[in-house]
């Protein structure tokens, strides 16, 4: 059974997991709108998006809590990709279209 300390840090961990998947999202966002896409390019970057992100979730996950799938690990993400979309992503974007 884990203590507390142990799953809040693993919520704080998923937080982050949450605004790191925002963060690469972006990226992809600014890339895509700046090559004009087509909708197959629209859906290989889509899988991309995926393939890059899923690992880094999964060592995350692994990292926090042995990579166990409980309700608070999909809250802290939810919870991270949304403070991130509200308080980061208008800066991130205007920054990644700045030097794109």
């Amino acid at each position: 059974m884990e203590t507390l300390f142990q799953q809040l840090y693993a919520f704080a961990v998923t937080i982050v997991a949450g605004a790191a998947m925002g963060v690469v999202f972006d990226v992809f966002r600014a890339l895509r709108s700046s090559a004009q896409p087509r909708s197959l390019l629209t859906w290989v970057s889509d899988i991309l998006y995926w393939v890059a992100v899923t690992p880094v979730v999964a060592g995350l996950l692994l990292h926090a809590n042995w990579g166990e799938l409980r309700f608070y690990v999909v809250l802290g993400m939810a919870l991270g990709l949304v403070l991130y979309f509200v308080l980061l992503s208008p800066v991130v974007l205007e920054v990644l279209f700045f030097i794109g």
